[in-house]
């Protein structure tokens, strides 16, 4: 693979031999380097990217998403809204038609009650209404109708806000091969004793 012929590559001694295994959280890299003809040095290096060793920094743009909402109070067929998962910087868009009015609150309750609820969408019996997520709304929120019975009657659904992924991932790759040095010379004799 790459990293294995990279690897390889990147230490100017002869290897006899190289292995490499990455993951996203962890490289392990083993040399095996002979130094002289009766020396071998093994190595072995285990890196973790969190770290910030041998690691580097990448860019990375997420999309944020939109999400398209059919607001309507749920009759006998259908089981009603389903929970969602989101992500700081999407947008829920809320629409609706017919001759029953609808509207959209934030219900801090996350429930019917309509205590401390901030108006997102006014009454209206043609609407359209969104609501973008900020890094305020992590964790739970709850979307109602407050017309009439609509909430208790199934007009409700529950989201779950997640931080939104950052802008740079660390993305483990060597940048600087380790220094090698020749094994200082000396006077002893290259054969080994008998």
């Amino acid at each position: 693979d790459d990293s294995l012929i990279f690897c390889c590559e990147a230490v100017s001694v002869q290897l006899t031999n190289c292995y490499s295994f990455y993951s996203s959280e962890l490289r392990v890299v083993l040399f095996t380097m002979r130094l002289d003809t009766r020396t071998s040095l093994s190595l072995l290096l285990i890196l973790i990217p969190n770290f910030g060793l041998f690691s580097k920094i990448s860019n990375v743009s997420v999309a944020a998403s939109t999400i398209s909402v059919d607001w309507f109070i749920p009759n006998g067929n259908d089981d009603g809204y389903e929970d969602r998962n989101v992500q700081v910087g999407d947008t829920i868009n809320f629409t609706w038609a017919g001759s029953s009015p609808h509207n959209v609150y934030i219900h801090p309750s996350q429930e019917c009650s309509q205590d401390g609820a901030i108006l997102v969408g006014a009454t209206s019996s043609n609407g359209d209404s969104s609501y973008m997520f900020q890094s305020s709304d992590v964790g739970k929120m709850t979307f109602a109708c407050d017309v009439g019975w609509h909430c208790e009657s199934g007009q409700i659904l529950t989201v779950t806000v997640e931080s939104a992924p950052s802008e740079g991932t660390n993305d483990p790759a060597v940048t600087d091969p380790p220094a090698v040095t020749d094994p200082p010379a000396d006077d002893s004799p290259t054969d080994p004793p008998n």
